[in-house]
């Protein structure tokens, strides 16, 4: 006679238990949240910064005054890929 067994249950999914744990973990989002903000607002603030650089500036950092005018252009939400990876 053989037996066969039923597969083991998958663990449930962590739950808060407490009033406290919820509010850390809402706590978290909002830190994420204003970093991103931060980080987003930073990057319009150099952008800004890099259109109204001096040309011989610009030859320092190895731009053309075209590549500067391009990048200095793009939307403050168009950040760079490696922005989006979380660490």
């Amino acid at each position: 006679m053989t037996t066969t067994c039923c597969p083991a249950k998958p663990p449930a999914p962590p739950s808060f238990s407490s009033p406290s744990a919820a509010r850390t973990a809402a706590t978290g989002s909002r830190r994420g949240l204003w970093q991103a903000l931060r980080r987003l607002g930073e990057l319009a603030r150099q952008r800004r910064a890099l259109g109204e650089m001096e040309p011989h500036r610009l030859d320092d950092i190895g731009l053309s005054a075209e590549e500067a005018r391009r990048a200095a252009s793009r939307p403050f939400w168009d950040a760079p890929e490696h922005w989006h990876r979380r660490p």
